[in-house]
């Protein structure tokens, strides 16, 4: 009998362990404006406890512990937009609006490659570097960037 209760003791702790929320990734957000950075790189930890609610932009409600969280955290919630079939979209963020054609958008990217989800579809793994900058959806126009964002990187001192 004891044995019996040991082991349904244990399987309850395995239950538990396993019911218990993976850690949260700590990443990194920065946006860049179409003249200034909106957004330097802030260290965030996107979570479930994150409130993400753009339905007053005409939006819709995110996930707190995906991408949408970490741009919650990142801007104070200062970011908004339209929902549409594919989820949420960014079109403003910190005052600055970009609405996909107009000739400008909000693009999004994770470690310097394209995001191949939306804001509110994306796993943030930890260490992750997102970026948001205004990107054109057209020709070259004053007030985006047209090319893929450029990544340098160097030591913190050099001789």
């Amino acid at each position: 009998m004891t044995t019996a209760l040991k082991a349904g003791a244990a399987g309850a702790f395995l239950a538990l362990v396993l019911a218990l929320p993976a850690s949260a990734a700590t990443v990194s957000v920065r946006v860049e404006g179409s003249t200034r950075t909106l957004v330097p790189q802030t260290s965030v930890t996107p979570s479930a406890a994150v409130v993400v609610d753009k339905t007053a932009t005409g939006g819709t409600t995110c996930d707190g512990a995906k991408g949408g969280g970490a741009l919650e955290l990142a801007t104070g919630g200062d970011w908004g937009g339209t929902a549409f079939s594919f989820g949420q979209a960014v079109e403003v963020i910190k005052g600055e609006s970009h609405v996909f054609g107009t000739g400008a958008f909000w693009n999004f990217s994770v470690n310097n490659s394209p995001a191949s989800v939306g804001i509110c579809d994306y796993e943030p793994v930890e260490g992750d570097e997102i970026l948001l900058y205004a990107a054109c959806d057209g020709p070259p126009a004053p007030g985006c960037f047209s090319e893929d964002p450029l990544d340098v990187r160097g030591p913190a001192t050099a001789a």
